[in-house]
């Protein structure tokens, strides 16, 4: 019978870091000592580069708020449409009013751009919340039948209007908004 010879274990080299490396090394269980040792130089490595390590272990976002919210900001403004076309959807999914996909450029082909309510031009260069000159005359993505009262979301159930018309108009159907029948 052959004696298979296991590689020597350096008695002098046990229990410390280099002891456990050479257990690693040979494809042997290391010892308890050897273990201990690794667990010691692991805190002491920690300790010594604790601010680098909790650096490391942050996500790049939390170390970065500024640039995050600079980004977001950036993002947000340049994608609006699809900011607004969200919140637009997430809304009629919630009151399980139905959605379908829709863009501004296909209710502009299918309505035009005159406001639907008093039928005058829409401004689309003004901005679409009260907090810019001019804002009354922005554009608004009316719901014909409002949402609130059941209303899809969908292309046959929009409108372009100015953000004034849409907001006196509040949540009433078109035959009684603003006094008219």
């Amino acid at each position: 019978m052959a004696e298979t010879k296991a590689a020597p274990v350096l008695r002098e080299k046990c229990g410390t870091y280099t002891g456990y490396h050479y257990h690693h090394r040979n494809k042997e269980t290391p010892c308890e000592e050897c273990y201990a040792a690794r667990r010691e130089q692991a805190k002491q490595t920690y300790e010594a580069n604790k601010e680098a390590a909790n650096r490391r272990s942050m996500s790049w976002a939390k170390r970065n708020p500024d640039k995050i919210s600079k980004y977001q900001r950036t993002y947000t403004l340049s994608h609006m449409d699809k900011k607004r076309a969200k919140d637009r959807k997430r809304k009629a999914l919630k009151l399980n009013n139905g959605h379908e996909p829709y863009t501004e450029a296909q209710v502009f082909e299918a309505y035009g751009t005159n406001c639907y309510l008093c039928d005058m031009p829409i401004n689309l260069l003004a901005p679409r919340n009260a907090n810019g000159f001019n804002w009354r005359s922005g554009l608004h993505i009316d719901h014909f039948v409002p949402l609130s009262l059941g209303g899809p979301d969908k292309l046959d159930n929009v409108r372009p209007s100015h953000a004034w018309c849409n907001m006196s108009k509040t949540n009433k159907l078109v035959g009684t908004a603003n006094g008219r029948d």
